[in-house]
């Protein structure tokens, strides 16, 4: 074969060569493309899955807010603010009327949450405490205010109340899955901590409604600085302080609500 021939044997089979290799390199990437587009479908199809599994658990601890021990709580915390305007213009007689309703709509809510299960709500075992705090607080400084009740104790009970609350919102917010959102930290139907008061907090409750209800009633009855009413001041503020620091270093005052999701 003469050297010409050869050279255009060669130029065919590089020729060849190079459309085949082509081809191959072609259907390669569009492989490789088709692969990825797979993954990436799968991928969202999990997301997919995932994201209703996760909405299906969340559905599964919302709970009836709507109950009647929480409506009560409701008119409690309606009667806090006109029970304050009472005793700034010295009315102590419709004062204590008020007191007394508020306080029977204290006793009423847990009755019927602890006969009635279905009127238990996570909401209730915070809206309660919260009612009573709110109440406490309002009329303790509308009393010292007025010159009363004395503002050491006042002030006692206001620090303490205040240090329970700002926990109870942090629990609030580090119970809550990601992502946090100011939506979901206050959808009351969505509960993730449960607070369980501690029987000293109920014991210290019971003495501070107990103060205000004889400090409206001596000024109602005639037995101003009655001495049994100091004492009653003494062990009221003992008793705030000792149940404080048990909700700080004590075991069960509070349970975070969790439900394992599984992911398909």
């Amino acid at each position: 074969m003469s050297r010409n021939a050869f050279a255009f044997c060669r130029l065919l089979v590089n020729r060849q060569k190079f459309a085949f290799n082509g081809r191959h390199s072609a259907f390669v990437f569009c492989d490789r493309r088709n692969n990825q587009r797979r993954i990436i479908e799968k991928t969202r199809q999990q997301i997919k899955e995932t994201k209703n599994v996760i909405r299906e658990q969340l559905d599964g601890i919302n709970e009836n807010v709507f109950t009647l021990p929480n409506g009560l709580c409701l008119i409690r915390i309606g009667l806090t603010p006109y029970l304050g305007y009472l005793i700034l213009f010295n009315d102590y007689k419709t004062a204590l009327i008020t007191f007394v309703v508020a306080g029977a709509t204290d006793l009423l809510d847990g009755s019927i949450a602890r006969t009635f299960p279905s009127q238990k709500s996570v909401l209730g075992s915070l809206l309660d405490p919260f009612a009573d705090k709110l109440l406490v607080a309002t009329l303790f400084a509308t009393l010292t205010y007025t010159g009363l009740i004395p503002v050491p104790l006042t002030g006692l009970i206001i620090l303490r109340d205040g240090l329970l609350v700002s926990g109870a919102a942090y629990l609030r917010y580090k119970s809550l899955p990601e992502p946090k959102t100011l939506s979901k930290y206050f959808n009351f139907k969505y509960a993730t901590v449960q607070m369980k008061p501690t029987t000293l907090s109920k014991v210290n409750t019971a003495l501070q409604l107990s103060v205000i209800a004889a400090t409206l009633g001596t000024h109602v009855f005639g037995f101003e600085n009655h001495p049994l009413l100091s004492g009653l001041f003494w062990v009221t503020a003992a008793t705030t302080v000792a149940s404080g620091f048990g909700y700080m270093w004590g075991n069960n005052t509070y349970k975070f609500i969790r439900r394992k999701i599984r992911v398909h």
